[in-house]
């Protein structure tokens, strides 16, 4: 979790320490959804958490249509709490919400 201005073992920049203090879980139904509330009936298709092995990607990627969020499994050194802060930073409907 994020404490003072790191994030696990990783020091933070002001912009990304800025970004979790205002993060939502809104946020990352938006990322992974295109939308930040759950519908009245629902989504359609029902939301989908999809979990690939691959060595060679490291940020989430969300497929807003289908309703799919694609989180890759590795050995890399990379943390998968910071790829997904930076994913949820490169999304463009964070400053909508």
């Amino acid at each position: 979790s994020a404490t003072g201005n790191s994030l696990g073992e990783r020091t933070l920049t002001k912009d990304e320490e800025a970004f979790v203090k205002a993060l939502r879980p809104g946020h990352i139904l938006a990322f992974a959804t295109g939308s930040s509330k759950v519908p009245a009936i629902g989504f359609q298709p029902a939301p989908k958490i999809t979990f690939i092995h691959d060595e060679s990607k490291h940020l989430p990627i969300a497929h807003t249509c289908a309703n799919k969020l694609q989180l890759f499994v590795n050995e890399t050194t990379m943390a998968f709490h910071y790829c997904f802060l930076v994913a949820l930073m490169n999304g463009a409907l964070f400053s909508t919400i």
